[in-house]
């Protein structure tokens, strides 16, 4: 009886956690040397992917950007959410050399 209880809990527990789909956006960085970004703060993606460059960042941006607009609310909550706001943000802030005769792009 006891054992049928600690079963019942146990498929009760393991059916309450959910793992987010396969995302070839967050298999891409892990590939590329970001480690578990599953257990990264929004703040250290975003050191990481400013380490790799702002090229690194607008590849993936191209990426990140169809999805975010068919996302849900909770999508920036996901590692995906979390990996695309880092590639926004390195994106936006960093410098760009002004084009000949032009002004700078930030």
């Amino acid at each position: 009886m006891s054992r049928t209880i600690i079963l019942l809990a146990l498929g009760i527990v393991l059916a309450g956690c959910s793992r987010e789909p396969q995302s070839a956006i967050v298999e891409k960085v892990k590939r590329d040397g970001a480690g578990a970004v599953e257990a990264a703060s929004l703040e250290s993606t975003t050191n990481w992917m400013r380490s790799k460059g702002t090229a690194y960042a607008d590849g993936l941006w191209k990426d990140c950007e169809p999805i975010k607009v068919k996302a849900p609310a909770t999508w920036t909550d996901s590692t995906e959410g979390r990996v695309c706001s880092a590639a926004s943000s390195v994106r936006i802030s960093s410098f760009r050399p002004a084009p000949e005769g032009g002004r700078p792009k930030f």
